[in-house]
């Protein structure tokens, strides 16, 4: 089971880049991970206050697509870049290239040592 900060930072990876004056990606927003994690918000917030507090997100009040208000905005840092990588490493590893494609070969027998 993957913990709930690994999706955050998993989902934030994969946010568009926005500059200083663009407007943020509504899925930067408590409100966008929410709905895109499908984790409560209170959630949410407490794993993005951790994920600020040991240096991994940055946070900031910006404008966000559909909203008429300010929101919290979330951004990696480069530490959490670098814990995005081996997130997505360790995944790769874990889950065999067969169960990503949704087909698991089966063997059509036993094994060539086991013929003999």
């Amino acid at each position: 089971m993957v913990r709930l900060s690994e999706r955050v930072i998993d989902h934030l990876r994969q946010q568009p880049r926005t500059g200083p004056y663009d407007i943020a990606a509504s899925g930067m927003s408590q409100a966008g991970m929410v709905e895109a994690l499908g984790a409560s918000q209170s959630a949410i917030a407490k794993v993005a206050r951790r994920l600020v507090a040991s240096g991994v997100l940055l946070e900031t009040r910006e404008h966000v697509q559909g909203s008429p208000t300010r929101l919290k905005v979330y951004r990696l840092t480069p530490l959490g870049e670098a814990l995005a990588r081996d997130i997505r490493a360790r995944r790769r590893v874990r889950t065999p290239a067969a169960r990503e494609t949704g087909s698991i070969p089966r063997a059509s027998g036993p094994p060539d040592w086991a013929r003999r």
